[in-house]
């Protein structure tokens, strides 16, 4: 009996394991963008700091940077949830899982907004 190549069990997981390895690559960069902006943050009154999201793309890497750790938890998670549960509780797991993992962009989003809002306020002082 031959298996086809969409029926083969390993495909099936393949997309998810591509994921993971992918946001796992692109979060590499990002974290150290992230590790030197933090610590560069050491000692600056917080005018300093809300006033570095003047510009976009400090937002935008962060939110990037929040989106994709947000995706490469909720992608992490479903492979655990997946081996050790099963029917009903697996499939409320996983939407547990997502409805976090969606809950932490928009709370970030939120606050970077807010951060941005911020900072073009006083550039209007």
């Amino acid at each position: 009996m031959k298996i086809r190549a969409d029926e083969h069990p390993h495909e099936k997981g393949r997309p998810h394991w591509l994921q993971e390895r992918a946001s796992a690559v692109v979060l590499i960069p990002l974290t150290l963008w992230a590790s030197l902006f933090a610590f560069n943050a050491i000692g600056k009154s917080r005018d300093v700091l809300v006033a570095r999201f003047r510009r976009p793309r400090h937002i935008i890497a962060l939110a990037l940077m929040a989106g994709l750790t947000a995706r490469h938890m909720q992608l992490g998670l479903e492979v655990i949830i997946g081996d050790y549960l099963r029917g009903a509780r697996q499939k409320a797991a996983k939407v547990l899982t997502r409805v976090l993992c969606v809950g932490f962009v928009a709370s970030v989003s939120l606050s970077l907004l807010q951060l941005r809002r911020q900072s073009r306020a006083g550039a209007d002082k």
